[in-house]
């Protein structure tokens, strides 16, 4: 059974159990094409996306083991995204700071594993995206992942170059952020920004057994898990947090 966010006849998201015996790993497929790109109702059908989860999480009896708990985000076609709608940085004030922000911290802190499956191209927004997943597996094949906003002459935000130093190796991530620099599948394995790089054939395969291994750490709703990420990633999320010259009560209930 898939769920469609934010209607089925208006699907930017779509969330699905690839394996009914394994009914709290999922995947969110990413339906905003060709580039989908980030406006607040795709992130917003994310965050909707994420409440399912975590209400499904919430009715594993505290310290079970054996069921699990994954999540998996991919696309089909040339994108995995294409980053923010520039649009709705018009349209809605501090768009960055409100919804894309947050969206970025809760998948650093989820309580159950996370894998992004790149598909493609994963630039600016879209990089950030993917990088904030404990996993990325990338198509060896085809697409870039690229921080190109020095090219479009817009200045990172406080917070997300902590977040790229966080994962990549020095000094691979000056030549991400100063640079520009468009990494293929290969070359961003070997800098570090992504777990494995694979063939577009074997790329949600690779992701879900990652998914289905990594998922046997989460006990219970996963509480455990999302504390010592909290302290893991401390640092970056108080870069984010205090760089945002305003953060909802929404937001912070989620860490």
């Amino acid at each position: 059974m898939s769920i469609y966010y934010p209607s089925e006849k208006n699907a930017l998201i779509k969330l699905y159990v690839p394996n009914p015996e394994r009914p709290i790993n999922f995947v969110i497929e990413f339906m905003n094409l060709p580039e989908n790109r980030l406006s607040v109702p795709m992130l917003e059908s994310i965050g909707l996306a994420l409440d399912h989860i975590e209400a499904q999480l919430a009715k594993v009896p505290k310290g079970a083991r054996g069921k699990g708990g994954s999540v998996i985000t991919t696309s089909t076609g040339k994108f995995y995204s294409n980053g923010l709608l520039i649009e709705d940085l018009a349209k809605h004030k501090n768009h960055f700071d409100l919804a894309f922000k947050p969206t970025l911290a809760r998948f650093i802190n989820f309580g159950i594993p996370t894998i992004a499956a790149v598909n493609g191209h994963a630039f600016a927004g879209g990089a950030m995206l993917a990088l904030v997943h404990d996993y990325v597996v990338m198509n060896s094949e085809k697409g870039f992942i690229c921080m190109n906003e020095v090219d479009l002459d817009f200045h990172l935000p406080v917070g997300i170059i902590d977040l790229v130093r966080n994962k990549a190796n020095a000094p691979k991530y000056v030549k991400m952020m100063a640079m520009g620099h468009r990494f293929g599948g290969i070359e961003a394995e070997k800098a570090g920004l992504v777990d494995y790089a694979v063939p577009s054939s074997k790329l949600l395969e690779t992701a879900i057994a990652l998914a289905d291994n990594a998922s046997l750490k989460t006990i219970g709703n996963g509480n455990t898990i999302r504390l010592i990420k909290a302290d893991l990633n401390r640092h970056v999320v108080e870069s984010m947090i205090k760089g945002s010259c305003e953060m909802p009560d929404a937001y912070l209930s989620k860490l």
